[in-house]
């Protein structure tokens, strides 16, 4: 998939580079087509934690009405700085989910790498219903625990494979398939994507990736990454 925005660029705003960078792009690439799948050209997205706002822009790119809000505002200049750039009109607001007001509905909402930072996802599920339009879906990215690289992290070494203390809530698909359940969602699409193993460089990773794309193909809940569409019920 095309990507409009250039990588240096990402590479400038995000300050990634080797490993993250390449899995940045790669993660963006899929989610993107999982967003095209999902919704109308023309759709209204809300883009919650949209951080540098790489993916707002690209979305924008493809005919797209997108709303992004972060609390970090030196990510919100950048994202800002860079839809001028691109010539893309996107409101990007300094705002939290709390600050959000119920009376603009959007035909999705995207919470990629978000619910993780939540000791309670399930609330914050029942809370972005508001925000949905009748028909209205949710589409999530968040790491998944029990991958490959994780499992072998873990029983070989003894190391907790999650070192982020942003991270309040860990993610396999029971655990996952519990909250959106328990917050009356159905879940409309699931699977996990992308195995990494020890990859650190830009090259590296895309021989990696090269090697190992068939194992999350294979073995569809052991991939780094949990990509999910889901729908509120009623």
């Amino acid at each position: 998939m095309k990507l409009f925005i250039k990588k240096n660029d990402v590479k400038a705003i995000t300050g990634l580079q080797g490993y993250n960078l390449f899995n940045h792009q790669r993660r963006k690439r899929c989610l993107i087509k999982l967003i095209l799948q999902t919704l109308a050209q023309g759709s209204t997205i809300l883009d919650v934690g949209c951080a540098s706002g790489d993916i707002a822009t690209e979305l924008s790119f493809l005919g797209f009405q997108v709303h992004g809000i972060d609390f970090e505002p030196s990510r919100l200049n950048n994202a800002k700085n860079l839809a001028a750039k691109y010539s893309q009109a996107i409101q990007f607001e300094h705002k939290s989910m709390d600050g959000l007001s119920g009376e603009r509905k959007y035909d999705g909402i995207l919470l990629g790498e978000v619910l993780e930072h939540f000791p309670n996802p399930t609330r914050i599920l029942i809370k972005l219903k508001e925000f949905l339009t009748p028909q209205g879906q949710i589409i999530i990215t968040a790491p998944n625990m029990p991958s490959l690289r994780n499992r072998l992290k873990f029983g070989l070494f003894g190391i907790f494979p999650d070192n982020n203390p942003e991270h309040k809530f860990y993610f396999d698909f029971r655990r996952f398939l519990k909250v959106v359940s328990d917050a009356r969602y159905q879940v409309l699409y699931i699977r996990s994507r992308f195995t990494h193993l020890f990859a650190t460089s830009e090259i590296v990773a895309y021989i990696e990736n090269l090697m190992t794309s068939w194992f999350s193909y294979f073995f569809s809940k052991s991939g780094d990454t949990l990509f999910a569409v889901i729908l509120p019920k009623g």
